[in-house]
């Protein structure tokens, strides 16, 4: 770098000349200035700063990814999407003119709906710039992904949930920073793997569009690393997961100095229990469903010696597995001797929450034979009040949630975020009701109420289902995991999703319609015939009251059903 000049980029540093060579003045002058309101002229010299200025110069070119390995802090991704926002503005929003006309409306008007005027996506959208992580529900993410696959949008800021397993036209990757946050390491920060890094630069100049690219690392501190990844050095082992969560809780253990002991594993924090539920499970799909308790240690130690993970393993780590499992089983022992490990295994739970579901739950409550609406105060009370929110698996799911996000909440708030959700509320008007940011909004519906609390719903209707091999259960309960799921209330909102139409706009807009026509829902089928017919119809009904977007894959939606109807 010189300090007057800007920076140059070094091509291919680990070449010799000619194939090495730099490009000087890569990002000089304007590339790395500021006006600010008094009209004074600031220089760019932080490293968000810098990667961003890398990744706007190098959308001139194609498109940008410009990745970051968290969602918030000073490595994430909505850290770096505000200082692009900022960069942008301050230079007549330079990108936006390689959007076609309307798009940048169009995204816009989309995520006022989801998110609201003055989120962080609606504005970074109105300047021709995105930003893409695992908070986001899939939709929003193919809306993203879309417009990148397209050509609409030339920047996007993203974790790497956008670079495993989805091919898009990349031209250039800027890498901000190869160090990633793990809670399980001293210092809590850790170098990406190799193997990792390796999957992420190769999504620049995927074939089918771009077929050259180019990866830019725009900081010092990683070029080592990137070294080591340019010349195939230090390329870590790929080790089985049971034996990558041993490893973990084993350090964790000998850092700690405590022995591996039955009464130091059950004080172990929420993070390392739920690595012993993850051994739990894998000893539990390792069992037949008819194994009898005076086999059960033998059977377990030799299912052991044949996973992966024990041959991947040294001498004092087959000790240490053994004896891990050996503890576990001691866990499972009393299930098998009263007869319902086969009703643990079909049921998908670990063993903490088996546990804590019966003892929770009476599955003969007559509630159990009733049909009911998704959000019927009883069945609230009897499924939440009275049972998730008293069970210590929840209490550890929200002091995680509170301690991660910086809040306070608990299973009031958390019920009227449900309710809320699947009246139809989007994350803004769910903010505002429980005083927080729609961050925190986003990981409260992603992590704790459509993944955590709709997992254990599911497993508690599968063990009322085999506790009772006659029992029959109303639609309303099998159903009420995808409802919630989905932030939907009716039948016919889950069977238009089934049905392919994941955007929930265009289903709770569809739903509005239906009743607005008094239209009376039969079933699936019905419901299919009655798209195919009157298709058109709806269309041209629905479209004032949908944005672009929604309108466009409402229609894509109708047009493959026909299609499919014809073969």
């Amino acid at each position: 770098m010189d300090k007057i000049a800007g920076y140059y980029l070094d091509i291919n540093p680990h070449k010799r000349r000619p194939i090495n060579f730099q490009l000087y003045k890569y990002l000089y002058g304007g590339d790395l200035e500021l006006l600010s309101e008094g009209g004074k002229v600031k220089k760019i010299t932080s490293k968000k700063g810098i990667s961003v200025a890398t990744a706007i110069k190098a959308s001139n070119s194609g498109s940008v990814a410009l990745f970051a390995p968290h969602k918030r802090g000073n490595t994430g991704v909505e850290g770096l999407a505000e200082e692009a926002l900022k960069q942008l503005r301050n230079r007549n929003n330079l990108i936006a003119k390689y959007a076609p006309e309307g798009h940048l409306i169009d995204l816009a008007e989309y995520f006022t709906i989801v998110f609201g005027s003055d989120y962080l996506l609606t504005q970074c959208a109105r300047v021709g710039l995105l930003f893409h992580h695992g908070d986001f529900p899939q939709n929003i993410r193919e809306i993203i992904e879309d417009s990148l696959r397209e050509g609409k949008i030339r920047l996007v800021i993203c974790t790497n949930t956008l670079s495993e397993g989805v091919n898009l036209p990349i031209k250039t990757i800027v890498i901000h920073s190869t160090k990633r946050f793990n809670p399980f390491v001293i210092g809590n920060y850790e170098s990406m793997k190799i193997r990792d890094l390796k999957n992420l630069v190769g999504r620049a100049g995927r074939a089918g569009k771009e077929t050259k690219g180019m990866v830019i690392i725009p900081h010092d501190d990683d070029f080592a690393r990137i070294d080591e990844l340019m010349r195939d050095r230090n390329i870590e082992p790929v080790k089985g997961q049971l034996y990558n969560i041993v490893n973990l809780i084993t350090s964790y253990l000998q850092k700690e100095r405590m022995p591996i002991a039955a009464d130091t594993l059950d004080l172990l924090s929420e993070q390392y229990l739920e690595l012993l539920d993850s051994i739990d499970i894998s000893m539990i799909d390792l069992l037949a469903a008819e194994v009898e308790i005076e086999q059960l240690d033998a059977l377990v130690t030799q299912l052991i010696s044949q996973t992966l993970s024990f041959y991947q393993a040294n001498p004092n780590e087959k000790k240490t597995l053994t004896s891990l499992f050996e503890l576990r089983v001691e866990k499972l022992k009393p299930i098998v001797e009263r007869g319902e490990f086969a009703a643990l295994k079909n049921s998908g739970a670990n063993i903490r929450l088996y546990e804590e579901i019966n003892s929770k739950f009476d599955f003969t409550d007559e509630i159990w034979n009733l049909s009911f609406n998704a959000l019927d105060d009883d069945w609230l009370s009897y499924l939440l009040d009275n049972g998730i929110f008293q069970m210590s698996t929840f209490a550890s799911y929200i002091e995680v949630f509170n301690k991660q996000n910086k809040c306070v909440i608990n299973g009031i708030e958390v019920k009227k975020a449900i309710v809320l959700w699947m009246n139809g509320s989007w994350y803004k008007e769910i903010a505002e009701e429980l005083n927080l940011e729609i961050y925190q909004i986003l990981r409260l519906i992603s992590s704790v109420i459509s993944f955590n609390i709709q997992t254990v719903i599911s497993t508690i209707i599968r063990l009322k289902e085999i506790s009772d091999s006659d029992y029959v259960m109303p639609n309303s309960i099998v159903n009420w995991p995808s409802f919630l799921q989905h932030g939907i209330n009716k039948q016919l909102q889950l069977d238009l999703i089934e049905m392919g139409l994941i955007d929930r706009v265009s289903v709770r807009a569809l739903g509005t319609y239906f009743d607005s026509v008094e239209y009376d829902y039969i079933d699936y089928n019905y419901l299919r015939a009655y798209l195919l017919h009157n298709g058109n119809e709806i269309l041209n009904n629905i479209r004032p009251n949908l944005p672009a977007i929604s309108f466009e894959k409402l229609a894509v939606f109708i047009d493959r059903l026909n299609i499919r109807e014809m073969f």
